[in-house]
């Protein structure tokens, strides 16, 4: 296994439409300063609803490379997990972002 940081949520923002201004939060981490590369990890009925799509766009038009994978099902199989893993390895992911509401 590769080494890894994992911090728990710092804070939580709610903010009607915020998901539209979700470029502005994440260019504004530490992370953000040379890596662009993000996965968004959502399950097939949030994409279907298109509830992440403000997000995505604003992503995208801040100049992130996002990775959508919206295979998540209620309590995650282990093999879902390491798909996604892998995933976000092959493309050199920096940042996850869970939508959602079990995110």
């Amino acid at each position: 296994m590769s080494d890894f940081i994992f911090n728990t949520t710092a804070s939580i923002r709610q903010a009607w439409g915020g998901a539209a201004a979700l470029g502005d939060v994440l260019a504004s981490l530490p992370f953000a300063a040379g890596e662009r590369s993000i996965m968004v990890v959502t399950d097939p009925g949030i994409s279907a609803l298109g509830l992440a799509d403000p997000a995505l766009a604003h992503l995208k038009s801040s100049g992130f490379e996002v990775t959508l994978f919206q295979e998540v099902e209620a309590d995650p199989k282990a093999t879902t997990v390491l798909t996604a893993a892998k995933i976000a390895r092959e493309r050199a992911v920096k940042c996850i972002v869970g939508f959602g509401g079990g995110s």
